[in-house]
């Protein structure tokens, strides 16, 4: 239960937003720990759903890309490459559990398992089999952005799978996601967008994700600009962009109210017209389909 939102904008940037909250059984709370973690100096790791075991992943990722970075600082990682890491270490993991579940009670691991598979009664074989296949973590949603030597970049790493977003210039994950997309298609977000306008609708995106469960409103952020430049976004650029979200919140709320006046007292107009009406029989056309009784030959047939 989150929404950890981020967008490629111009020049060459990624801004990105989450909440804190964090969701167990049927309790809510907002740690002071940001969903938000710094993967390189260059990239981040924006985390939805299981965050204890996302944590732990992302500790076995970190330990890889920073081992490289000690040995080849000048060999600056990709934002794909450091989601593939994930990805493996999200299947190692799957491996690993579902072997402990299902292989380890009967002696077996993944490996013999295949190797005896013969040996096995094959009803025994079978269900095994069905069981691996099905077997899963617990649901997890990391958005991996940042800039790397080719610019900047957006994956979304769902599971085992991961997604490149760079075409559609933005990605959301969490509970508030689709309220984040939705957000940012109707602002037109393309990733050649401006900076102050997609920093304005990144946050406008997070505020309308607030409505859906488990999405908190303490907000987190950063931003990407350059190959090792990243960094949060300062608190009175934040409240700037909060002052003018709800100026603008405000004034559409009067423009509402205003239109909606306005039908009201055209509607009520009708309303108060004429009170008695003659009955018809609708006009049957061809093809035994009844019209709505509308004619437009002069009007003649339409008084009765």
């Amino acid at each position: 239960m989150t929404v950890c939102v981020a967008a490629i904008c111009a020049p060459a940037a990624v801004i990105g937003m989450s909440d804190r909250m964090l969701t167990a059984g049927d309790v809510q709370f907002t740690p002071q720990r940001s969903k938000i973690v710094a993967v390189t100096t260059s990239i981040v790791a924006m985390i939805s759903g299981d965050i204890a075991l996302a944590h732990e992943l992302l500790v076995e990722v970190t330990a890889t890309v920073n081992a490289r970075i000690q040995t080849e600082p000048q060999n600056w990682w990709k934002v794909k490459d450091v989601a593939e890491l994930w990805k493996a270490a999200y299947l190692e993991r799957l491996k690993r559990e579902s072997e402990s579940k299902w292989m380890a009670p009967l002696g077996l691991t993944l490996d013999t398992f295949i190797s005896r598979n013969r040996e096995l009664n094959s009803g025994l074989a079978g269900r095994l089999t069905q069981e691996l296949l099905n077997y899963d973590l617990p649901i997890m949603e990391v958005i991996f952005a940042g800039i790397d030597q080719s610019g900047p970049h957006l994956y979304v790493a769902d599971g085992g799978k991961v997604w490149c977003q760079d075409a559609v210039g933005f990605a959301a994950v969490g509970s508030g996601a689709s309220h984040a997309k939705s957000q940012l298609m109707f602002s037109g977000h393309t990733a050649s967008s401006p900076f102050n306008k997609t920093l304005y609708h990144i946050y406008a995106a997070k505020k309308r994700a607030e409505v859906a469960p488990g999405v908190g409103q303490e907000t987190d952020s950063f931003i990407a600009w350059q190959l090792g430049g990243s960094s949060v976004i300062r608190d009175d650029i934040i409240d700037l962009v909060k002052t003018a979200y709800e100026e603008v919140e405000q004034q559409s709320k009067q423009i509402t109210v205003e239109t909606e006046e306005k039908v009201h007292a055209a509607i009520q107009g009708i309303l108060d017209g004429p009170t008695t009406h003659t009955q018809a029989a609708p006009e049957i056309t061809d093809g035994n389909t009844s019209s709505l009784g509308i004619d437009d030959r002069d009007g003649a047939d339409a008084k009765e």
